[in-house]
């Protein structure tokens, strides 16, 4: 139906439920001549009569009757559709997806748990992975992102929180290798380095600058992997101090450094920050604290 067809059935079934061509002049916002030439266009292509005319108003025939009883039923239809569609708008609904790096799923996850339990309707992909995703292209809704601050213009950066790392050996490294009293013991004993993307890691560039290369046993981008290696006794390695603090088969080989400290963001595109699925779970994750342990309960103990 042309939009000309459906402003001439409109007209029509206003004069059919209200009765009189004013009244239904008046609701539409349009003037009485207007809805008249409405009717008379309507009635000319289905070539049949919607109404009786008399001095009282008008009356519908069989075929106005019937464009009253389908009108109520697309009116009850249209009035139920605008009120869930307002709904879903002031309610989150769909998918939502979020990223992370890898070792902080379980941070997005509870701040997932808390989205769903008071959004239902809010499905969730989480994805894990070192690389920034292309959040233009709708690839994540949400990021939690370490290290310099993202400086995209496109991107809204707000920060989580920040963290100190440190290098730490397990009691049973120690037990094996000793420990490492002084500068010139580095060359007895393993270390875990970073791989492509140590340079903004304050302790793996320690690492590079002052432990010869031959004895790097473990090189990885991952720092889950690297803490891993630490919490099951291979090398030493960087672990965060506020999880190496709570397990105490952990020896500080050097403590954390002013420069060794971590900051960890939140990142939405400008074009999605706004929206109140995204907002949501912004809020929830902010108050979400960062879980640093998951290396500790990845592996048994050695």
């Amino acid at each position: 139906m042309s939009v000309v067809a459906w402003t001439e059935v409109r007209s029509a079934y206003m004069v059919a439920k209200l009765g009189t061509v004013s009244a239904a002049a008046d609701t539409l916002g349009v003037h009485r001549a207007t809805t008249l030439r409405h009717i008379d266009a309507l009635e000319t292509e289905l070539g049949s009569k919607l109404f009786q005319r008399h001095q009282r108003g008008y009356t519908p025939t069989d075929v106005g009757q019937e464009l009253l009883e389908v009108g109520s039923r697309a009116d009850d239809e249209l009035t139920q559709w605008l009120g869930r569609a307002r709904h879903r708008q002031d309610e989150p609904a769909g998918e939502l997806i979020i990223t992370a790096l890898p070792g902080f799923e379980v941070t997005l996850l509870r701040a997932m748990i808390r989205m769903q339990r008071d959004f239902p309707a809010v499905s969730c992909r989480v994805v894990t992975t070192e690389q920034l995703m292309r959040m233009e292209f709708g690839e994540a809704h949400v990021a939690l992102r370490a290290g310099p601050r993202p400086s995209d213009p496109d991107f809204v950066v707000l920060h989580h929180s920040s963290h100190s790392l440190g290098l730490y050996a397990h009691q049973s490294y120690v037990q094996q290798h000793g420990f490492p009293a002084t500068d010139a013991d580095f060359g007895q004993h393993h270390f875990c380095a970073g791989g492509e993307v140590s340079d903004h890691v304050g302790p793996l560039e320690w690492i590079e600058q002052n432990v010869p290369p031959e004895n790097i046993t473990l090189r990885t981008d991952s720092l889950l992997i690297g803490q891993s290696a630490v919490v099951q006794g291979h090398c030493i390695g960087p672990l965060w101090q506020a999880a190496a603090e709570q397990d105490d088969n952990l020896v500080e080989v050097i403590a954390p450094r002013p420069d060794w400290s971590i900051d960890f963001w939140i990142v939405t595109h400008v074009d999605l920050h706004r929206t109140t699925k995204v907002q949501s779970f912004v809020h929830r994750l902010k108050e979400t604290e960062l879980d640093l342990g998951v290396a500790h309960r990845h592996w048994p103990a050695p």
